[in-house]
């Protein structure tokens, strides 16, 4: 649950079990899949048909039109996640996509996937120690917020507040059971 006052921002302090467990609660009540984005689907979503650095273009001082970063050390006046939709957003409509919290992908993370993986749709589904994510956070140096930027440092059962989620929908597709 959150608390009252706060439904418009991210959800954070959740691990990648528990995002992945709020997705199969809301494909029930729904009656449509949801899940957390692969990272092809991620990085697809914040391009939004670009290839810069940034979904707005390769210019790192546009950033602060666009995303959360750098905390207090870059003038905002929190150092905690902020509400969604209140910077730009990017040329498909999504908001957020650079910063404001580390977002968990359905891939496992490995360094060095990209190299031999399929060119489309890759998906890593090999079980790693560490879960992927994407998007850096409201505190993260600037550049750590591109759209190509992946990092995991932590267990799945990791809890922080600067994790959290972001969700896809699937499009005329009936609900997929437990996986």
């Amino acid at each position: 649950p959150r608390p009252q006052g706060f439904d418009d921002y991210p959800v954070a302090f959740v691990d990648s079990y528990d995002a992945i467990a709020f997705c199969r609660k809301l494909s029930k009540k729904t009656g449509r899949t949801v899940s957390l984005p692969t990272e092809a689907q991620w990085e697809y979503a914040c391009r939004a048909g670009t290839t810069t650095t940034f979904s707005f273009g390769d210019d790192l001082s546009k950033l602060i039109d666009y995303g959360w970063y750098g905390g207090k050390n870059a003038g905002q006046k929190e150092d905690y996640a902020h509400r969604v939709g209140q910077l730009k957003p990017n040329a498909w409509g999504l908001y957020d996509m650079h910063g404001n919290v580390w977002e968990f992908c359905s891939d496992w993370y490995d360094k060095d996937f990209y190299g031999r993986s399929p060119s489309v749709d890759p998906e890593n589904t090999t079980k790693t120690d560490k879960p992927t994510l994407r998007s850096g956070a409201f505190h993260s140096v600037p550049t750590v917020s591109r759209s190509a930027q992946r990092n995991s440092w932590t267990g799945p059962k990791t809890v922080r507040y600067n994790y959290g989620l972001r969700v896809v929908v699937a499009a005329d597709k009936p609900v997929v059971g437990d996986r």
